[in-house]
């Protein structure tokens, strides 16, 4: 036996003595348990089952110290491993991978052996470079990066020499393999082939110094040669000496019974370790072979991420996962159309769409008719509320400085001091104690680790919610059981639509940055039919930006560029349409449908109605309200410049000076209508601009519901900006306009973007006009926006070419014919336009361009009516609220808040 070969097996006889010393005999049992159920698996109830496996080894290795550091190590692998199969946040997962790898390499007893210390490092390294690529990871991606890179090479430096050279050899294929991908990240390609080169190299010396070693090591050798190849053969191709490598991986892997068409066919661009790319290969493998059992494949996939989503601790990590589940969607939706089956499609992709809102909506659709249920229900939802806002927090905290944290905490105490202040005036029905949020996150300025202990309290609240459920079961069955129709939207859902509306067209648009055509699926009744096609559109690749950026910026560009005729709405509409319900995924809800379309054949040329829809199942739920809701009042948000010209054709007008008036006022509306400023400046809220003071949609919650309609005649109340700080690009219906749908009204209308005031007052009177003569609200604005287009703008032209425009602004009422008015008559965007020399020309550009007009919408059916309930049905008496808070005493609730 030579030098070498007695080092080797007294380093591995020595680790074999080491791990086994006290061990109990059940530790391999659980161990490897553990490690088979997680290995290649993405199955929630599979992994938790592995996860209790590896407890149960945990308990085991309290008088082993060593053995101790290699669960906490395979732990950190099983957490990264699945961090977007896992249930919770892939962030929280994350964050779970690196503590247990750092518990792994603070043991010493880890430490006396280089090689599991070292692969410890590049592991862990893995979990960093994963976090590089999560949204809502506190440190930048640089920082992840830098530290998956340091950690390499500090397990490089530590092994070489430390350990019997084919040991050393096999870790070194790991880690310059990991180190490798890291450095193709950040687009090192040179350096990242030449540790693609020394991992191969590392590799094939120490399997010919012990293949039998090397045989039975991690990972598999099609691992290490078939990445390094594609990785060779794509990004080293123009070098002479990576080519040899890439003949020599090919000659070594056909001796050790690879298939070279193996290796050939590995993508080096796709990492299916990332969630988006593990959804993007199984879309591709079922296109390649569109059967049911591949569709069926994708259909697991969403089923397990869906499950993952209810787990989310933050609406923001829910969001992360919505979008692979939307991602997954979008392509098993395109497979259906592919195998002609477009209905199949549709619920697909209302199936995956709106859920948020869905959810929110469904606790005024469905409500409890036992009275002690609905209050206690109304408990439950205040401690989600708090659960959700705790949370959130503390992952705005991580996202600061540490040294910011405590004055943010601050800041928020004192906001939501004043909210409580604004709210005093609403009922209390079972005594909660609404001082509760506002003195935890008072606690939490004070605490020595603020955000643990946010996350602590918010695990409090949790366990309350999860013991209120049973009770809200028992109390009221049939509720428990209508409420899960929310569950899912199926084909005989489009059935109960269209028998209520049967003239009704709806128009599924998705656009989805994972697949390049945007797909558009048309569903009407013909007969006793429901007839469904499935179109592929190819969208100009800069029309969703340019629109985009206007919405959010209001950079308009180049007028040119507004190219929306790439779609032939005459060729897609059934014949004799004439109603259209959009539902537009988030990417397709920055444009405005009715001015698409070829020329002279627009959306809303061809149609007389369009509304835009945020779920099918607003169609056919109806809001459950308690307010007899009868006045119409129209406010007036003030600073605004063509007031009289926007209220001609309205009775009565409404200034809000203070803000208990417009809490005040809505509360009692059937129909509200505000005329004034509104603006979104992401990530803050968006807000009505009234005179005096800023209101936010959420201060509006409690009393919009049971509304008919409310009108936000205002710049971006209807943009399509998400309401979160560090938001995903989710399919959910965002803007005011649909918010107000969500707390409650039956329609609304709101803007996609900053408007130019002059038009929006001209389509509001022509509006006004046509409701006032009995035309129903929906078809009264795109009448409106049609008329505009085609007969308002000329006449008005006309008049300005007469008169001249400081005198036709005169004539409006507005006094001032500088820059401002031209502001206010073109857009501040559009007066950038302006010039004295070609006045008209420039006028009658910004009158007509689709951003002038087109940015307002209809939101809702109004046919879709609610259901009125007095509230005196639900009024608890003083003995029933003495027997409800016993009811919620025998529950033993621990957050406090009673």
């Amino acid at each position: 036996m030579n030098q070498t070969n007695h080092d080797f097996e007294l380093y591995m006889l020595l680790q074999h003595t080491v791990f086994n010393h006290k061990l109990s005999h059940k530790f391999d049992k659980y161990n490897n348990k553990a490690i088979e159920l997680h290995n290649d698996c993405d199955d929630p109830k599979q992994l938790k089952k592995a996860l209790n496996c590896f407890f149960k080894a945990l308990e085991l290795t309290l008088k082993n110290k060593y053995v101790r550091s290699v669960v906490m190590h395979n732990l950190g692998i099983f957490y990264y491993s699945h961090f977007a199969h896992l249930p919770g946040g892939h962030a929280e997962n994350l964050h779970k991978s690196i503590h247990y790898f750092k518990q792994a390499q603070a043991s010493n007893e880890r430490k006396q052996f280089p090689d599991k210390y070292a692969s410890t490092l590049t592991q862990h390294a893995v979990a960093w470079r994963r976090a590089a690529t999560e949204p809502l990871w506190p440190d930048s991606p640089e920082y992840c990066y830098q530290k998956a890179e340091e950690l390499n090479k500090k397990a490089i430096k530590l092994i070489k020499g430390a350990v019997p050279i084919e040991i050393e050899c096999s870790n070194l294929a790991i880690i310059y393999l990991n180190l490798s991908t890291v450095l193709l990240d950040v687009n090192r390609k040179e350096e990242s082939c030449e540790a693609a080169a020394l991992s191969f190299k590392s590799y094939k010396h120490s399997y010919n110094l012990n293949p039998e070693y090397q045989r039975n090591s991690r990972p598999e050798i099609e691992q290490i040669l078939g990445v390094v190849f594609s990785r060779l053969n794509y990004f080293g191709s123009d070098s002479h000496d990576y080519q040899n490598i890439c003949s020599e991986i090919l000659e070594f892997g056909s001796k050790n019974g690879l298939e070279p068409l193996m290796m050939m066919g590995i993508n080096p661009l796709v990492d299916i370790a990332n969630p988006a790319s593990e959804i993007e290969v199984l879309y591709r493998n079922a296109q390649q072979n569109n059967t049911n059992e591949n569709r069926k494949i994708i259909r697991i996939k969403i089923k397990n991420l869906m499950e993952k989503r209810y787990s989310a601790e933050t609406d923001q990590s829910c969001d992360r996962i919505t979008c692979l589940i939307q991602q997954a969607g979008s392509g098993l939706a395109r497979l259906f159309i592919a195998d002609d089956q477009p209905l199949e499609a549709f619920t697909v992709l209302e199936h995956m769409s709106a859920m948020r809102f869905t959810e929110g909506l469904g606790t005024r659709w469905y409500v409890p008719s036992n009275k002690f249920a609905f209050a206690l229900l109304k408990v439950q939802q205040q401690l989600g509320a708090w659960y959700y806002g705790l949370n959130e927090n503390a992952l705005m905290c991580e996202q600061i400085p540490a040294c910011e944290v405590r004055g943010y905490l601050t800041e928020l105490y004192n906001k939501v001091k004043c909210i409580h202040k604004a709210s005093e005036h609403q009922t209390n029905i079972v005594g909660i104690d609404n001082e509760r949020y506002l003195n935890t996150i008072g606690e939490a300025v004070k605490s020595d680790k603020p955000i643990v202990f946010l996350k602590n309290k918010a695990i409090e609240f949790l366990d309350d919610i999860n013991k209120i459920e049973p009770s809200l079961c028992y109390l009221d069955p049939d509720w428990d059981r209508d409420r899960k129709k929310l569950n899912a939207i199926r084909k005989d859902d489009f059935k109960r639509v269209f028998e209520q509306y049967p003239d009704l067209t709806l128009i599924k648009i998705d656009i989805e940055n994972n697949y390049s055509n945007m797909l558009i699926i048309v569903s009407s009744k013909k007969g006793h039919e429901i007839i469904t096609h499935g179109y592929t559109v190819d969208v100009p690749s800069e029309i969703i930006s340019i629109i985009g950026d206007f919405s959010y910026s209001h950079e308009l560009g180049d007028l040119r560029k507004w190219a929306l005729d790439f779609i032939d709405w005459k060729s897609i509409l059934p014949l004799q349409c004439k109603r259209v319900g959009l539902l537009p995924s988030f990417h397709a809800s920055h444009i405005p449908w009715a001015a698409t379309g070829k020329q002279d054949e627009l959306l809303l040329n061809l149609v007389e109605e369009v509304v835009w829809l945020p779920s099918l199942m607003v169609l056919y739920n109806q809001v459950i309200f308690f307010e007899n809701k009868q006045e119409n009042h129209n406010l007036i948000g003030g600073n605004t410049q063509f007031t009289e010209l926007s209220h001609l054709n309205v009775s009565n007008q409404d200034e809000i000076l203070e803000r208990s008036q417009i809490t005040s006022v809505i509360r009692k509306s059937k129909v509200i209508s505000y005329y004034g400023h509104c603006e979104h400046n992401p990530p803050e809220l968006p807000m009505l601009l009234l005179k005096n003071l800023s209101v936010s949609p959420f201060e509006l919650h409690n009393e919009i519901r049971g509304s008919e309609r409310v009108e936000f005649w205002a710049c971006q109340s209807g943009s399509n900006i998400p309401l979160k700080y560090l938001s995903s690009p989710v399919n959910e219906a965002f803007g005011m306009d649909m918010k107000m749908l969500e707390f409650g009204a039956e329609t609304a209308i709101g803007t996609l973007w900053a408007v130019p005031e002059l038009v929006t007052a001209h389509i509001k009177c022509y509006y006004d006009l046509l409701v006032r003569q009995g035309v129903k609200a929906s078809k009264a604005l795109i009448q409106a926006q049609r008329w505009w287009i085609n007969v308002g703008a000329n006449v008005e032209l006309k008049l300005i070419k007469e008169i001249g425009l400081t005198s036709y602004l005169k004539r409006l009422g507005h006094n001032n014919a500088a820059h401002s008015a031209i502001d206010a008559l073109m857009g501040p965007v559009l007066s950038k336009q302006f010039t004295v020399h070609n006045e008209l020309k420039d006028i009658e550009q910004s009158f007509k361009h689709p951003s002038a007009w087109a940015g307002l919408r209809f939101c809702g059916l109004p046919e879709n009516k609610g259901v009125y309930i007095s509230k005196d049905k639900m009024a608890l008496e003083h003995d029933d609220k003495i027997e409800l808070q016993q009811m919620i005493k025998r529950l033993k609730l621990t957050s406090g808040f009673m």
